[in-house]
């Protein structure tokens, strides 16, 4: 190989490795970003009582829960969801479901928080389906809507 060709090589190499430092970079200010704002992030399993599987760390600052008791199964999400809306929200998701969509918003609910307080979210969802076309996971962000319910 000539040196003109490694050389050719190398300035390729940098520029790559030049945008995946931009790219990463973009990715972390944009986690910090929702991070530091009413903005929580769930990985569920499509299982009976949605288990876990991420819950980024402010949950804690959200929802008044550290990340661990969602991921060990002691605090159940479906548990937080108020009674008066679950049925509602378990019919939405399961309607979505069955049109086949990818993405989907819910209709505003209520959370009932660690210390009982009760808080409106608004729930964006992506369905994620396996290679046989079976939802394998869902993945969604909660964004605390409480102070645009307050009369």
């Amino acid at each position: 190989m000539s040196k003109e060709m490694l050389r050719s090589f190398e300035e390729v190499h940098h520029d790559i490795d030049e945008d995946i430092d931009a790219v990463y970079q973009e990715l972390v200010e944009e986690r910090r970003l929702f991070m530091q704002g009413p903005v929580v992030v769930f990985r569920w399993l499509n299982k009976p009582r949605w288990p876990v599987t991420y819950v980024s760390p402010n949950v804690k600052q959200v929802f008044g829960y550290p990340a661990k008791d969602f991921l060990s199964g002691k605090v159940q999400f479906s548990k937080l969801i108020a009674r008066d809306d679950f049925e509602t929200i378990s019919q939405e998701a399961r309607r979505y479901e069955r049109m086949g969509l990818s993405n989907f918003e819910h209709s505003p609910f209520k959370i009932v928080k660690a210390d009982g307080e009760r808080i409106w979210v608004s729930v964006f969802t992506s369905i994620v389906r396996d290679d046989d076309d079976e939802i394998s996971h869902y993945l969604c962000y909660l964004l605390d809507t409480s102070r645009f319910h307050q009369v």
